[in-house]
């Protein structure tokens, strides 16, 4: 975990809160001008000499509407400038900003950057960013090759930037495991799926459309492997508000869809595993840092846990009315049903 200090001040005090634990933003404050920052934490007032007082504070903090970097952590996410995990896996779009191929203004990302590049207890991977960079690799030295090419763009940056180590085992699982979702039948599924989502789906036709949906997961046999079919029946139910739309801007649905473009969706969702994935295989303390707003929000959505204790990589996940924000609960209670049986 890192340290984070908070100064609190205005012309009466000064309060400095050392942050032991931060309460996590969840799916309606990305819709917020304002938010309250819930900490844990101790206190030391220097108004009053050098009183500490340990426990749970809170702080209104201005939540920025146009932020565009977040890092996705156990039961929510946070603007990286909060966060206290000491593991981050950077998604291609924020490499990119180091490489300076993205020439946008990514101030919270900046002011973290400076924060970590005096840290030499922080550990950062490309190994996300390595997927994406070689979108069309076939092979496992590609692979590598691209993440000792992202490192490399890291440590321009970060000086003392100290990459996550893998063993040849696990970098092996892990590709293994990347392989695995761009399967064809990932990317048949999807373009067959959107043919049914690309418009907006009648209310009586919506349940009708759903079970189609399921059916195709079935005809695929995509089996646990569920993203896909969950952000298309999001699709089915998605509202008009920005945080009820997440899962259209993520599939992207139209009428000539392409095999690039579900290959593009699958990498989207395909962070989210990795994430969990290296939180079991590596270290708990793992984040996912991205700048793809509309799959923060689906984190938040999906709520997913990781089972520490299965052999096996599983997940909890919660699928309620954030996923589908326009299902009755007659509904919810047979979507859930049905994608749990896959």
């Amino acid at each position: 975990m890192n340290k984070l200090t908070l100064k609190i001040s205005n012309e009466n005090f000064v309060d400095y809160y050392v942050v032991e634990d931060i309460k996590p933003f969840n799916l309606k404050e990305f819709c917020c001008d304002n938010t309250t920052l819930k900490f844990m934490g101790t206190r030391t007032n220097f108004q009053n000499g050098t009183e500490k007082i340990k426990g749970v504070f809170s702080h209104q903090v201005a939540h920025n509407l146009n932020l565009n970097t977040y890092n996705l952590v156990d039961s929510g996410w946070l603007p990286p400038a909060y966060c206290l995990e000491g593991i981050y896996i950077l998604d291609r779009n924020i490499v990119s900003g180091f490489e300076g191929s993205h020439l946008r203004n990514y101030q919270e990302m900046n002011s973290w950057f400076d924060v970590m590049k005096g840290s030499d207890s922080i550990r950062i991977s490309s190994i996300f960013s390595a997927i994406e960079r070689r979108g069309e690799f076939s092979d496992y030295h590609g692979f590598k090759v691209a993440m000792a090419l992202d490192d490399q763009a890291i440590l321009t940056v970060l000086p003392k930037f100290k990459p996550l180590r893998f063993t040849d085992s696990q970098l092996n699982g892990i590709y293994d495991f990347i392989c695995s979702f761009r399967a064809t039948e990932y990317i048949s599924f999807l373009m067959e799926a959107v043919s049914l989502i690309y418009k907006s789906v009648p209310e009586k036709s919506r349940m009708q459309h759903s079970m189609k949906i399921i059916d195709l997961a079935r005809k695929y046999e995509l089996n646990g492997r569920v993203h896909l079919v969950i952000l298309c029946i999001s699709c089915i139910y998605s509202g008009e508000r920005i945080n009820q739309s997440f899962a259209r801007k993520i599939i992207k649905p139209k009428v000539n869809y392409t095999e690039k473009m579900a290959i593009n969706c699958i990498n989207d969702v395909l962070f989210i595993d990795i994430i969990l994935l290296l939180k079991k295989l590596i270290n708990p303390c793992v984040s996912g840092t991205t700048c793809d707003r509309s799959l923060a929000m689906y984190w938040c959505a999906l709520d997913p846990a990781i089972r520490y204790d299965s052999k096996s990589f599983a997940y909890d996940f919660n699928l309620g009315s954030e996923l589908f924000p326009l299902a009755p609960e007659k509904d919810l209670d047979q979507i859930s049903r049905a994608i749990n049986e896959l």
